[in-house]
């Protein structure tokens, strides 16, 4: 299991972003100050409305922020140009959907190549990484599988797959296990972590669901668009009790 490293890959600073203007104006997220390191994971929660997907889009380089700056190592990605954030988004960040964001008529092995055909990954080095991705994930024997004959639960492990796909800097998780029930969420939520862990890179998630706390590094509370508390997570806690022991 990798360890967390001193420097953050991703870092944000005064984050703030506005919808509307005048009486319609909304402050969706407000002065959030934020840093993740290599085998952290990042808990964003609170309830809806609060700011988490907003936060999270523009640490994701998919929405830019109003004010305030947003760095993944040495790129700052609220100062980039369209084409930038375009490679970013490509080649080091992962993105992983509440709705799985599968295309339906593609199979599991299909859906997780795609994101390797637009980094035109040569045809025999895609095969074997799709292999390894889904063996990763469980479902080395629903490779051929369409997701419409999958679970949810499946569905998610090949959305988790494909976000693996290019082996990103940072995993991004937007509430991963709305739409699953509670034990399916719980084995999505411990496959995340070690998945996380094992390759000591970094992940922020948003979500409402208390357990995934207890699988947190750290833990940032939103109401509102501002940070009402940050407290260190339990499987941190439980990581440095084992060490002292």
């Amino acid at each position: 299991m990798s360890a967390a490293t001193d420097l953050p890959v991703l870092r944000a600073s005064a984050l703030t972003r506005v919808f509307g203007e005048g009486a319609t104006r909304v402050e969706a997220c407000a002065g959030v100050d934020v840093e993740v390191r290599p085998g952290e994971l990042l808990v964003v929660k609170g309830r809806s409305g609060s700011g988490k997907t907003t936060l999270l889009n523009m640490l994701a380089a998919v929405d830019r922020p109003t004010s305030g700056s947003v760095w993944l190592g040495g790129v700052e990605l609220s100062a980039a140009t369209e084409d930038e954030l375009v490679r970013v988004r490509r080649d080091r960040i992962g993105f992983v959907f509440q709705g799985f964001g599968l295309i339906p008529v593609l199979s599991a092995a299909e859906n997780v190549e795609l994101p390797l055909r637009l980094l035109r990954m040569p045809a025999d080095e895609r095969d074997a990484r799709v292999a390894r991705l889904l063996a990763d994930v469980g479902l080395s024997e629903h490779a051929a599988q369409r997701p419409p004959e999958m679970s949810g639960g499946q569905q998610q492990r090949v959305g988790i797959a494909r976000a693996l796909a290019t082996d990103p800097d940072v995993l991004f998780a937007d509430e991963p296990t709305g739409q699953l029930d509670s034990m399916t969420a719980a084995v999505i939520m411990d496959l995340l972590v070690g998945l996380v862990h094992e390759r000591g890179m970094a992940a922020v998630v948003t979500t409402h669901d208390p357990a995934m706390s207890e699988r947190a590094t750290r833990v940032l509370e939103l109401h509102d668009g501002r940070v009402v508390g940050s407290t260190i997570g339990t499987a941190h806690t439980h990581a440095t009790e084992n060490v002292r022991r």
